[in-house]
């Protein structure tokens, strides 16, 4: 179930604010549960914050961060921080180098074991 909602929620190119994401301040609030990896390597995926909505709309790998918590949010990826990589579904590298972007590893592995199953 949580492979599914990640995969869901993470690669959702059809949906307008597909990578603008709102914490939320309780589990069960949350799509998906996240953990920011201060080391690029291990890392489900390498993102660039971004101050432009439209820019995390229009072009992966970038995300516009909303820490309102104030619950969840229907128009974005709500997101749940955990403190140990173990207890995540997703492990994030945030950089600041727009050429370090690098998500498709994370949705090549995880549409290949799905489509391994079909």
């Amino acid at each position: 179930m949580k492979l599914i909602a990640l995969i869901f929620f993470i690669t959702t190119h059809f949906s307008l604010n597909a990578q603008v994401i709102n914490v939320v301040e309780h589990e069960w609030e949350a799509d998906i549960k996240v953990f920011f990896t201060s080391l690029e390597w291990n890392a489900d995926v390498v993102v660039l914050p971004t101050k432009s909505l439209h820019h995390a709309r229009n072009i992966e790998g970038h995300w516009y961060i909303q820490n309102r918590q104030d619950g969840r949010d229907i128009d974005c990826i709500n997101i749940y921080l955990v403190k140990k990589a173990a207890l995540s579904d997703l492990k994030v590298f945030l950089t600041d180098d727009e050429s370090r972007i690098n998500t498709e590893n994370m949705y090549n592995e995880k549409f290949g074991r799905r489509n391994a199953r079909n």
